[in-house]
């Protein structure tokens, strides 16, 4: 973190965000560690960025947490793309309680905030599977596939749709797929 006031090329940090200190670089999902953080939102009138922590909470199951986080950091004042993380976080967290029509609603709000429609398309396969409508899923998987393949941000939803589908060829295909492009949440 750096003092906004006086920002100049080669400043010294002030802070650290996401380690205890200056010298740590473990990956973590406590109170002073994080891991995959994605946006910072800043507030005109705060010197002090807000980083979204909702990844790490959907990777740790607490669902309501990123919902909420995402429309407090949302309501911050975000530029586009981090709306349309937001957006896409959320579809997660509503897909993983059960509250498809939100989780839907959330895929709209996403693509008029610029989601690329590969990525779309790989999410609308996800939603159908989970909502248990296989044969969608599996119709739009199979057109939405070739394209989704270079998106990373794509693929965790190709992976997650395929194992709706019991197709273990297509979750190693996809997960291949996401360590050749380097996509993040792969572990």
């Amino acid at each position: 973190v750096y003092d906004v006031t006086t920002v100049a090329n080669g400043q010294a940090a002030v802070n650290v965000i996401g380690q205890p200190n200056f010298g740590d670089s473990s990956l973590g999902t406590s109170q002073q560690k994080m891991s995959a953080t994605n946006a910072i939102a800043l507030d005109p009138s705060d010197p002090w960025g807000y980083v979204v922590l909702a990844p790490n909470m959907i990777k740790t199951g607490r669902y309501r947490e990123a919902i909420e986080e995402t429309w407090r950091i949302q309501r911050k004042g975000m530029g586009p793309f981090y709306q349309m993380v937001a957006h896409v976080t959320r579809v997660v967290a509503y897909a993983n309680l059960g509250e498809l029509a939100s989780a839907w609603h959330e895929l709209h709000g996403a693509r008029g905030a610029g989601l690329d429609e590969p990525t779309a398309l790989s999410i609308e396969a996800y939603l159908a599977a989970v909502d248990g409508d296989l044969d969608r899923a599996r119709e739009v998987l199979q057109g939405a596939e070739s394209k989704a393949l270079r998106h990373p941000e794509a693929l965790w939803f190709l992976v997650e749709t395929a194992g709706y589908l019991g197709d273990a060829a297509g979750v190693a295909r996809y997960l291949r797929a996401a360590e050749e492009r380097k996509a993040d949440w792969v572990t």
